[in-house]
């Protein structure tokens, strides 16, 4: 996918902890943190018929995961994946947030809101990366991607594999996620969150890691070039 070594596994391990981070986030507060459709839904059918949903609590978490767009997009100007943007303060800083509010307002309910706000940061840092849509935090995109594309190879169409690889790993990868948040969750509780904090900082420190390295080969290209 990338001619930067390293960024797609990086783009994998986002999508792992967006499934995580809507594993525990279901388990514990019973409400999705990034799939707004399906909110959206909700609110639309408690309009039009008395159902059994909070209608405030889904309101408010649409209304976070949206603060974090716009959040995302005062910080980050470009549609577009650019590696000198600065991805990797911004995931630590998720993840030492994460951290933080777990050990000072785990038991609150104003703790379910910093879900969705990362959640809503996290997709907002940029739309497309060569050329392909990104989505990291939720599949339904994903899902069509991978199904037209693959309709596409059907027919005959010239397909580019790795766009198929792409698509089906960030699947695998969110999948995995949330199993892996939902059984932390169900064994440790309050651990549970605490790891997904680190993850994030990992997968900052990781992309930092990805630049520096990138930048110190496109240095010596350029001095080998003078030379």
């Amino acid at each position: 996918m990338s001619k930067v070594k390293g960024i797609s596994s990086w783009i994998y391990g986002l999508c792992f902890l967006s499934g995580y981070t809507n594993g525990v986030g279901i388990l514990k507060f019973g409400v999705a943190t990034s799939h707004v459709t399906g909110s959206i839904t909700k609110i639309a059918d408690k309009t039009v018929k008395e159902i059994n949903i909070n209608f405030y609590l889904i309101l408010t978490v649409i209304l976070t995961y949206f603060l974090g767009n716009i959040i995302s997009g005062i910080i980050i100007n470009k549609r577009e994946f650019d590696l000198r943007n600065i991805y990797g303060l911004i995931i630590k800083i998720m993840g030492i947030c994460i951290l933080f509010f777990t050990n000072l307002l785990y038991d609150k309910k104003i703790f379910l809101y910093i879900l969705p706000l990362v959640m809503g940061i996290q997709n907002g840092l940029f739309i497309t990366y060569k050329g392909v849509v990104v989505r990291t935090t939720h599949m339904t995109g994903t899902v069509t991607d991978l199904g037209t594309s693959l309709g596409q190879m059907i027919s005959g169409n010239k397909v580019e594999f790795w766009k198929i690889q792409y698509y089906f790993l960030t699947l695998i990868c969110f999948f995995l996620g949330g199993i892996t948040g939902g059984k932390l969750f169900i064994l440790y509780d309050k651990a549970a969150f605490n790891l997904l904090g680190l993850g994030y900082i990992i997968l900052g420190i990781l992309y930092i890691i990805i630049k520096f390295r990138k930048e110190e080969k496109d240095g010596k290209i350029f001095y080998n070039e003078r030379r």
